[in-house]
Order: C-alpha cells, then structure tokens, then sequence
C-alpha cells in the first residue's frame, strides 16, 4: 500500500509541475486572450482533474459585440496525453466584471453568478435524479450544460457547447421561428421542475429554493431604465404602431401597480 500511494503521489507531483509549464505553451491570439491569475489557477485545476500530461491549451477572448454587459468571455481548448490515451476538452468562461454604475443598484452580480452556480452544480443533479426516477427518454430531457466545480461566483466555467453545434442567434437578426419554439421548451422544462421539487422533495424547496434571495430589484430604478430603453426601441417603429406603444409606456406604472 505504502508503494502505491508513493507511486500515486509521484505521479500528481509530475502532473502540477506539467500544470506550472503550460502557461509557456499556450497558443493565444493577443494579449488580451490571457487569462486572468485566478482562471488560470481554475484551469490547473481542471488539467489535474482530467489527468491531463503536459497539455497544450489554446485561449480565445471571445468579443461580446454590445451583446453582453456583465462579464468577459473566453474560450479555452485543452488537448494532450492522459494515461488512457489522448484527449480534447473545450471550455467555455464567463467572467463577471464590474458592473456599470448606472445599473449598481438594480442588481447584486454576485448573487446573480451564485445563483447560476447552484443551478449548474446543485440543481441539475436534482433534476436528472427526478428524470431517472421517472424512466423520462433520453430525447426528451432537460439538457444543460456541464459546469466545472471551479465556477465560483467570480466566474462560470462550462463545457463549450458551440463546439457540438449549439449556437446563439445574433441580437440584431430577427429570431427564427424554430429557435424559438426549442428556447420555450426548454425553458417549460426548467420552470415545471420548479413544481415537482416542490411537491415531491418539499424540504429540499424550502430549504435551497423558497430561500435564494432576490438578485434584482424591480423598482423605480429599473422602471426608469426600462422606460427610457422603450422609448429608445419604439423610434423606429411605424407611426401607428409607436402611437399604440407611447400609450402602453405612459401607462406602464398603472399596469404594474
């Protein structure tokens, strides 16, 4: 036993010294593709965990074009030599960064990012326990990504679905009709295991759901950012159609009472 666990420690000792050396291998499209310190303690991580031997990682900082506000985007693709052969894993980053003052009081970014956390590493495990207890068709399951346990609420560290084909449409292009119709299923699928949990597993929902503090704040704040982001929107609308929204934004306060 001694001998094995000297073989074992030999061995991850030559894992981590691998893991201080690819940061002089990585194939990075500028400057700005580096990680920050923290990631990259993530990515060593990750390497270690995965039984990577000296691998080769590639960075990308991924533009948000307008498109995104509240983090930096990166992609990272790992491949080398492991003791089952070669492998290849892809990871998609999501990195919060400050938030722009104007919007500091609608919401506390870290709540948001904890709360995307628990969904990946905690609530998902949750849902494919209820979808294995009720022999629900493989076709027919929730499908979410694979979250790494190094997410935090400083970032999110996923599997890069963009590498099996998955896509998200650009917001300036009018959304087809079939995205759409997949985005409302899936979204119905999340929102009825809210239901389910609740009735089938009360404790777990009074304990971890009913409780998650609110990350937004729907007050004047955000009514007043709303308003003048819709009034923005509705300039280029026809003359009838922007009469018929002017009404709905003056009244806006009245509807949501």
């Amino acid at each position: 036993n001694s001998a094995r666990q000297s073989l074992a420690k030999i061995i991850e000792m030559e894992i981590e010294n691998s893991c201080c050396k690819i940061y002089n291998q990585k194939d990075v499209n500028s400057p700005e593709s580096e990680l920050p310190k923290f990631l990259q303690s993530c990515i060593d991580s990750i390497i270690i965990k995965e039984g990577f031997l000296n691998p080769n990682i590639k960075i990308n900082k991924i533009p948000i074009d307008g498109g995104n506000y509240l983090a930096c985007l990166y992609a990272v693709d790992i491949c080398g030599k492991t003791k089952c052969g070669e492998k290849e894993i892809n990871i998609f980053i999501k990195n919060s960064i400050p938030v722009d003052e104007s919007y500091a009081d609608l919401f506390l970014l870290s709540e948001l990012y904890c709360n995307e956390c628990f969904v990946y590493k905690d609530l998902s495990k949750i849902f494919k326990k209820l979808e294995d207890e009720a022999n629900v068709p493989l076709e027919e399951r929730y499908r979410i990504a694979k979250c790494y346990d190094e997410s935090s609420s400083e970032a999110i560290i996923l599997e890069n679905l963009a590498k099996k084909g998955f896509r998200t449409c650009d917001r300036k292009e009018i959304v087809p009709l079939k995205y759409t119709e997949l985005a409302v299923q899936q979204l119905a699928k999340f929102n009825s295991f809210g239901f389910i949990i609740q009735k089938m597993m009360p404790g777990y929902f009074e304990k971890k759901i009913s409780c998650l503090p609110d990350s937004m704040d729907f007050g004047d704040g955000w009514r007043d950012i709303m308003k003048k982001t819709a009034k923005f929107s509705i300039k280029n609308m026809s003359s009838d159609a922007k009469k018929k929204a002017e009404v709905i934004i003056e009244n806006v306060d009245v509807y949501t009472e």
